[in-house]
């Protein structure tokens, strides 16, 4: 494997990383209208340029900031699976322009190495915010894999290969939609708890709400924000 070329890929595949891409429920839930606080309410509801009204959150505390990076919810020290998939995206695409001869079975695992260098980083920091690109180091390690789990590598199925899978079926499912956030909030959610794979209709609703709230704001909740939010009434499409 040419470590020269690749090391070159990963560093174009890693900067478009964790951009919003297009998506859409791949649940039956309908977009909730939100029941929030009533200071929430009193205030008026934010829009973006296209004047799309966003829906009632919970305001943003004295001190607080949104994240730059749309967060995983479920798991705030994890790589959303947004940003998993975009990286991992990315660095296979990078890889089918510099090295077309590469296999599949040794691309495979080298993009997910890296992805999960980026995902090792941010568990260590704390905080996607603050966790560093995969060091030369590391991408090197990757580099000399020969196909199998690399050295970073997340056990399933957590694994990056397997979020992605599931993100792209989400995106897939509605390609004429788009809808920033939804996808990856909805694939972290469903993953949280391995050992059952399914998102409950609460955070399933909560997803949605963060989706629109970032199509009329181009603005994250804080992950105390999407905690807080209590979406109990369903509006329907």
């Amino acid at each position: 494997m040419r470590i020269g070329v690749l090391i070159g890929s990963t560093v174009l595949a890693l900067l478009p990383a964790c951009t919003e891409r297009k998506s859409e429920p791949v649940s039956s839930s309908p977009p909730p209208a939100a029941t929030t606080s009533k200071a929430s309410q009193e205030k008026p509801a934010p829009t973006h340029d296209a004047g799309i009204a966003a829906p009632a959150v919970p305001p943003l505390l004295p001190g607080e900031t949104p994240p730059t990076k749309g967060p995983n919810y479920f798991e705030p020290t994890e790589m959303a699976s947004t940003g998993i998939a975009t990286a991992y995206q990315s660095c296979l695409s990078s890889l089918e322009r510099t090295d077309a001869d590469l296999p599949t079975w040794k691309a495979v695992p080298y993009c997910s190495c890296i992805v999960d260098a980026w995902r090792a980083n941010i568990h260590a920091a704390g905080s996607p915010e603050t966790a560093p690109k995969p060091t030369f180091e590391q991408v090197k390690r990757c580099g000399n894999l020969d196909g199998g789990a690399g050295p970073f590598a997340v056990a399933f199925p957590k694994d990056t290969p397997d979020l992605y899978n599931s993100w792209k079926t989400c995106i897939e499912k509605f390609p004429t939609l788009d809808h920033g956030v939804y996808c990856g909030c909805y694939t972290d959610g469903v993953f949280k708890n391995p050992g059952f794979l399914a998102i409950s209709p609460e955070d399933d609703k909560r997803c949605v709400v963060a989706d629109q709230y970032w199509t009329a704001t181009k603005t994250h909740l804080t992950v105390r924000q999407f905690q807080a939010l209590q979406p109990l009434d369903v509006a329907p499409r």
